[in-house]
């Protein structure tokens, strides 16, 4: 599941950049559930606008 495959990132706040470049070429590639997964990621680094607009807008 790509949810588990990225969880060890969301523990790491050094690691949240690295973490959403996989997601966004995990979505470009069509992998589904990155979009959804990208944004919970944006929130649990603090950065919620960011994940609201991804939400609202994709990528």
């Amino acid at each position: 599941m790509l949810r588990d495959d990225y969880a060890w990132l969301l523990q790491k706040p050094t690691r949240v950049a690295e973490a959403l470049e996989r997601l966004r070429v995990h979505a470009e590639a069509g992998g589904t559930g990155a979009m959804s997964l990208t944004a919970d990621l944006l929130h649990a680094a603090e950065q919620a606008e960011e994940g609201r607009r991804l939400r609202r807008y994709g990528w």
